[in-house]
């Protein structure tokens, strides 16, 4: 005779065991968590009592464990393609990338050149400041080469000054000389009115006329003493000297 179970103890038990039976975690990424490989050492070591039949599972728990399998393979091959996509994706650079890479080399060809302008404008700046110092130097040098000429010029000035000094003390002697000579000769006041009397710039003309009065006063004396000898000597006749 075959007995009949009863429903209501076959729920009771159904439902301790899914009190007993412990929450179904999800693997991430493919992988086991720790709990789960706990859980599964401590199903491996489970006395036999304490397991429960395939066959007492409630059909909830068996296509939530179906289905746990096929998404941890999912996400596993979904990872796997992942992790070969990535090199590729790496590997191959954006458009942006590039654009980014030939600004770079443009600032920096530009910044070269910069350089390159910088140093050349330094030199120049140093050819021009050591040009401007000798300048400065020749400058200096020309200065003290006009103050040099400056002072032979003042000197050469006060020179030319004593010797006109002198030459006008010198003509003022030869003019008192002259006059003293006139006046001695007693030549009347017209003759002295011929003598300049305007100074040593005249000094050559005023010796000139003096000279020219001596000479005149010379050729008078000469006449009165020839006339004085011929009074004192007289010359005899040409009768006289016949016959005698």
């Amino acid at each position: 005779m075959v007995k009949k179970k009863n429903p209501s103890a076959a729920a009771s038990s159904t439902t301790a065991e899914e009190t007993r039976a412990p929450p179904t975690k999800r693997s991430i990424g493919g992988f086991a968590d720790e709990d789960d490989l706990l859980d599964f050492d401590d199903a491996f070591i489970e006395p036999p009592h304490k397991r429960v039949r395939s066959d007492a599972v409630s059909p909830a728990a068996a296509a939530s464990e179906a289905l746990a399998p096929k998404a941890a393979q999912a996400s596993t091959a979904s990872s796997l393609f992942k992790g070969k996509d990535a090199p590729a994706a790496a590997a191959a650079p954006p458009s942006d990338l590039r654009g980014v890479i030939s600004s770079l080399e443009a600032f920096a060809s530009q910044f070269t050149s910069l350089e390159a302008d910088k140093i050349r404008l330094q030199e120049e700046a140093k050819s021009s400041s050591s040009k401007l110092d000798g300048a400065i130097k020749k400058a200096a040098v020309a200065c003290q080469e006009v103050d040099s000429l400056k002072e032979e010029l003042n000197k050469l000035k006060e020179r030319l000054k004593e010797e006109e000094a002198r030459a006008a003390e010198k003509d003022e002697l030869l003019r008192q000389y002259a006059l003293a000579l006139l006046e001695a000769a007693s030549i009347p006041a017209t003759a002295l009115d011929k003598i300049p009397s305007n100074s040593p710039a005249n000094g050559v003309s005023t010796v000139l006329s003096a000279h020219q009065l001596t000479r005149e006063l010379l050729d008078k004396g000469k006449g009165a003493l020839m006339r004085m000898h011929s009074m004192i000597f007289p010359r005899p006749s040409r009768r006289r000297l016949w016959g005698s």
